[in-house]
Parts: structure tokens; sequence; C-alpha cells
């Protein structure tokens, strides 16, 4: 079965998948899926040819969390996101259960956007982006 975007696009593998990821980074409250005072985090996905899928995170990060953030969103591997969605599945609770995770092909190195200024002002957010092949082979349960 392939990963299409309209599979992972407003649906629940989606949700499991930015928790996944948020807490891979640092910015989500311990054992839940819920993003930290300040930070947020969004994904959208786009058909990579017949079989996969790449996922792009966006995520903002307080600044309080810029450094920690960035340093381990660079540690990301196939096998770290895996296990993280398995965890945000649970975390997730029983409706997510039957949620069939996709296979992570590959995690690129993320981008860090530092805030643009105006002024003396800043927006005071680090925007990290990283993308994630997830490929055709599911994982059924």
């Amino acid at each position: 079965m392939a990963v299409a975007a309209a599979d992972f696009n407003g649906k629940q593998v989606q949700e499991i998948a930015n928790c996944a990821y948020g807490t891979e980074i640092g910015i989500t409250n311990t054992g839940a899926c819920t993003y930290a005072t300040g930070c947020s985090l969004s994904s959208a996905a786009t058909d990579a040819r017949r079989a996969s899928s790449t996922v792009k995170f966006t995520a903002n990060v307080t600044p309080a969390k810029k450094e920690a953030a960035t340093t381990k969103s660079k540690a990301i591997s196939k096998t770290s996101f895996t296990a993280a969605m398995t965890k945000a599945q649970t975390d997730l609770g029983s409706a997510y259960a039957s949620v069939s995770l996709p296979t992570v092909s590959t995690v690129a190195a993320p981008t860090v956007t530092e805030p643009t200024t105006s002024g003396a002002s800043s927006t005071g957010f680090s925007m990290l982006t990283a993308l994630v092949v997830l490929g055709a082979t599911l994982r059924l349960q």
C-alpha cells in the first residue's frame, strides 16, 4: 500500500508524526502530545514518487528551546523517528491504536531559519524545517 499525501494530510497518522517530531526535538510536554508554551509544529506531505511521500515538518521554537531543538533535530534518524512514532501513537491514546504507521525511509538534515527583525524587535522564534520520507511499507498491527 502506498503512503500517498492524501493518506497523510489531515489524518491521524499526521497527528502521530507531528507528535513524534515535536517529541524528538523537545518541544512537546513530557508524556503528552501538547506543545510547550510558545512552540508549534506543522507538517505537510507531498507525493515523492509512487510508493512514498515526503513530509515537511516546520517547527516554531522559542529562544529558550532553540539550541536544544536544533541539536536534537540534527540527531533524528530513521530508527529514532520510527520509535518516536510508536511512542506518540501510545501517548495519543486508544483512538490511534489501529493506525498503521508508515516506514521511515529517509530523514534529511534540518534547516534552521532565524527570525527577521523589524527595528529593535524580533519575533523571538526560530524555525526548524526537516524532511522525512515515508515509504510504502506499512507496519500492520
